[in-house]
């Protein structure tokens, strides 16, 4: 059975579910990974990038999280990692 999120990160999973594209599952973690690890915390999720709204929110979610404050930055970074590229041999073998 897949455990829900940490409750520290309750308002932060909620409010990235209301972002337009984010894409949200009816499983416990809500389709939403997160983690506290030793060197710090982490969340990841999926934009549904045929979302009209899907740039929107990387450019939005970037600003916000890397460029707010210059004099005082949040101790935080927004690293959009694309999937992993489907290979030629996969797309053959389909």
């Amino acid at each position: 059975m897949e455990e829900p999120h940490a409750p520290q990160f309750r308002e932060l999973i909620d409010f990235l579910a209301r972002v337009p594209s984010v894409q949200v599952t009816d499983r416990p973690k809500r389709g939403i990974g997160s983690a506290i690890e030793p060197s710090g915390w982490w969340v990841k999720f999926s934009l549904d990038i045929s979302n009209p709204l899907a740039w929107n929110a990387v450019q939005e979610l970037g600003h916000v999280l890397n460029y707010l404050s210059l004099d005082e930055p949040l101790p935080t970074v927004l690293s959009p990692c694309p999937r992993r590229p489907i290979s030629m041999a996969a797309l053959r073998s389909s």
